[in-house]
Protein backbone atom coordinates (compact mmCIF):
# COMPACT_ATOMS: atom_id res chain seq x y z
CA UNK A 1 0.00 0.00 0.00
CA UNK A 2 2.63 2.26 0.90
CA UNK A 3 5.13 3.74 -1.59
CA UNK A 4 8.80 2.30 -0.58
CA UNK A 5 9.41 3.40 3.07
CA UNK A 6 12.76 4.79 3.98
CA UNK A 7 14.77 3.06 6.75
CA UNK A 8 13.59 5.54 9.41
CA UNK A 9 10.09 5.01 8.57
CA UNK A 10 8.00 2.59 9.90
CA UNK A 11 3.75 1.81 8.63
CA UNK A 12 0.61 0.40 10.36
CA UNK A 13 -1.45 -1.92 8.48
CA UNK A 14 -4.19 -1.03 11.23
CA UNK A 15 -4.12 2.74 10.24
CA UNK A 16 -2.51 3.11 6.97
CA UNK A 17 -0.27 5.43 8.83
CA UNK A 18 2.97 6.25 8.67
CA UNK A 19 5.52 6.29 11.80
CA UNK A 20 8.89 8.21 12.36
CA UNK A 21 10.67 6.91 15.10
CA UNK A 22 11.29 9.05 17.85
CA UNK A 23 15.13 9.99 18.57
CA UNK A 24 16.13 11.39 21.66
CA UNK A 25 19.19 13.96 21.64
CA UNK A 26 21.70 13.37 23.63
CA UNK A 27 25.24 15.46 24.00
CA UNK A 28 28.56 13.51 24.80
CA UNK A 29 31.96 15.31 25.01
CA UNK A 30 35.56 14.98 26.15
CA UNK A 31 36.48 18.40 28.14
CA UNK A 32 40.40 19.44 28.34
CA UNK A 33 41.59 21.28 31.08
CA UNK A 34 42.86 25.26 30.32
CA UNK A 35 46.09 24.25 30.03
CA UNK A 36 45.18 20.91 27.82
CA UNK A 37 47.12 18.62 29.47
CA UNK A 38 44.11 16.79 31.47
CA UNK A 39 41.01 15.67 30.04
CA UNK A 40 37.72 15.44 32.62
CA UNK A 41 35.95 12.22 32.36
CA UNK A 42 33.00 10.48 34.51
CA UNK A 43 32.21 7.09 35.77
CA UNK A 44 28.21 6.51 35.66
CA UNK A 45 27.13 4.44 38.67
CA UNK A 46 25.98 1.93 36.05
CA UNK A 47 29.58 1.96 34.64
CA UNK A 48 31.33 -1.51 34.64
CA UNK A 49 34.49 -1.71 37.07
CA UNK A 50 36.92 1.00 36.25
CA UNK A 51 35.13 2.68 33.58
CA UNK A 52 35.44 6.28 32.59
CA UNK A 53 33.57 8.12 29.85
CA UNK A 54 33.22 11.22 28.24
CA UNK A 55 30.09 13.57 30.05
CA UNK A 56 26.97 13.02 28.58
CA UNK A 57 23.66 13.96 29.17
CA UNK A 58 19.95 14.60 27.36
CA UNK A 59 19.62 18.23 25.75
CA UNK A 60 16.47 20.40 26.52
CA UNK A 61 13.98 21.60 24.40
CA UNK A 62 15.14 24.88 22.89
CA UNK A 63 18.90 24.07 23.84
CA UNK A 64 21.48 24.83 21.38
CA UNK A 65 24.26 21.82 21.61
CA UNK A 66 26.73 24.22 23.15
CA UNK A 67 24.24 24.89 25.53
CA UNK A 68 23.69 21.64 26.82
CA UNK A 69 27.12 20.50 26.81
CA UNK A 70 27.92 23.33 29.17
CA UNK A 71 25.03 23.19 31.75
CA UNK A 72 26.02 19.05 31.44
CA UNK A 73 28.94 19.51 32.33
CA UNK A 74 28.46 22.15 35.21
CA UNK A 75 25.43 20.53 36.72
CA UNK A 76 27.15 16.78 36.89
CA UNK A 77 30.92 18.09 37.78
CA UNK A 78 30.66 21.77 38.72
CA UNK A 79 33.25 22.64 35.98
CA UNK A 80 32.55 25.53 34.06
CA UNK A 81 32.81 24.56 29.85
CA UNK A 82 33.35 27.66 27.42
CA UNK A 83 34.18 27.02 23.88
CA UNK A 84 32.38 23.99 22.79
CA UNK A 85 33.00 22.15 19.09
CA UNK A 86 31.22 19.84 17.50
CA UNK A 87 33.21 16.58 16.49
CA UNK A 88 30.62 13.48 15.15
CA UNK A 89 27.63 11.89 16.25
CA UNK A 90 26.61 8.02 16.37
CA UNK A 91 23.11 6.21 16.96
CA UNK A 92 22.44 5.16 19.94
CA UNK A 93 19.75 2.57 20.47
CA UNK A 94 19.62 2.45 24.33
CA UNK A 95 16.82 4.06 24.23
CA UNK A 96 16.54 5.72 21.00
CA UNK A 97 19.20 8.16 21.25
CA UNK A 98 21.38 10.14 18.79
CA UNK A 99 25.11 11.06 20.32
CA UNK A 100 25.98 14.24 19.53
CA UNK A 101 29.80 14.57 20.08
CA UNK A 102 31.42 17.35 21.41
CA UNK A 103 35.05 19.05 22.54
CA UNK A 104 34.74 21.32 25.35
CA UNK A 105 37.28 23.94 26.74
CA UNK A 106 37.45 25.03 30.19
CA UNK A 107 36.59 28.55 30.25
CA UNK A 108 38.92 31.15 31.53
CA UNK A 109 38.05 32.72 35.05
CA UNK A 110 39.07 35.02 36.49
CA UNK A 111 39.34 33.19 40.00
CA UNK A 112 40.59 30.16 38.41
CA UNK A 113 38.49 27.87 40.20
CA UNK A 114 36.61 26.81 36.64
CA UNK A 115 38.34 23.22 37.19
CA UNK A 116 37.46 21.97 40.59
CA UNK A 117 35.19 19.23 40.52
CA UNK A 118 31.95 19.10 42.51
CA UNK A 119 30.81 16.00 41.67
CA UNK A 120 26.87 15.65 41.72
CA UNK A 121 26.99 11.76 43.30
CA UNK A 122 23.14 11.25 41.56
CA UNK A 123 24.55 11.95 38.32
CA UNK A 124 28.19 10.01 38.58
CA UNK A 125 29.78 7.81 41.11
CA UNK A 126 33.32 10.20 40.52
CA UNK A 127 34.51 12.47 38.05
CA UNK A 128 38.61 13.11 37.43
CA UNK A 129 40.89 15.38 35.52
CA UNK A 130 42.71 12.33 33.81
CA UNK A 131 46.55 13.25 32.88
CA UNK A 132 47.27 13.41 28.81
CA UNK A 133 50.21 10.79 29.67
CA UNK A 134 47.74 8.31 31.28
CA UNK A 135 44.79 8.41 28.63
CA UNK A 136 47.74 7.74 26.33
CA UNK A 137 48.74 4.54 27.92
CA UNK A 138 44.71 3.66 28.02
CA UNK A 139 44.03 4.10 24.31
CA UNK A 140 46.91 1.92 23.89
CA UNK A 141 45.54 -0.73 25.53
CA UNK A 142 42.41 -0.60 24.53
CA UNK A 143 43.79 -1.58 20.57
CA UNK A 144 45.09 -4.83 22.22
CA UNK A 145 42.28 -5.69 24.43
CA UNK A 146 38.30 -6.13 24.69
CA UNK A 147 36.69 -3.67 27.21
CA UNK A 148 35.32 -6.64 28.75
CA UNK A 149 38.99 -8.39 29.27
CA UNK A 150 40.46 -5.11 30.68
CA UNK A 151 36.97 -5.08 33.04
CA UNK A 152 38.27 -8.96 34.33
CA UNK A 153 41.63 -7.86 34.73
CA UNK A 154 40.16 -5.17 37.19
CA UNK A 155 41.83 -2.41 35.75
CA UNK A 156 41.82 0.93 37.96
CA UNK A 157 40.98 2.84 34.89
CA UNK A 158 39.47 1.98 31.08
CA UNK A 159 38.02 3.63 28.54
CA UNK A 160 34.87 2.46 26.55
CA UNK A 161 35.34 -0.10 23.47
CA UNK A 162 37.05 1.73 20.74
CA UNK A 163 33.33 1.70 18.31
CA UNK A 164 31.92 4.56 20.69
CA UNK A 165 31.71 7.86 20.34
CA UNK A 166 33.33 8.05 23.92
CA UNK A 167 36.09 6.77 22.86
CA UNK A 168 36.88 8.78 19.95
CA UNK A 169 36.01 11.86 21.94
CA UNK A 170 38.68 10.77 24.33
CA UNK A 171 40.93 9.76 21.33
CA UNK A 172 40.52 13.45 20.06
CA UNK A 173 40.98 15.25 23.07
CA UNK A 174 44.23 13.89 23.37
CA UNK A 175 45.38 14.40 19.68
CA UNK A 176 44.26 18.12 20.25
CA UNK A 177 46.24 18.27 23.31
CA UNK A 178 49.58 16.97 21.97
CA UNK A 179 49.43 19.49 19.18
CA UNK A 180 49.11 22.35 22.10
CA UNK A 181 51.84 25.06 21.80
Amino acid sequence: RHKELSPNQGSSDFCDGIFFPRSDPVVIAAILSKDRKRVLLGRGKHFPPGMYSALAGFMEHGESVEDAVRREVFEETGVRVGKVEYDSSQPWPYPYSLMIGCIGYVSERIDGKGEDLVIDKNELSDAQWVPIEHLEILLEESKSASTLSLVAKQKEMILPMPAAIAHQLVHKAVAIAQNRK
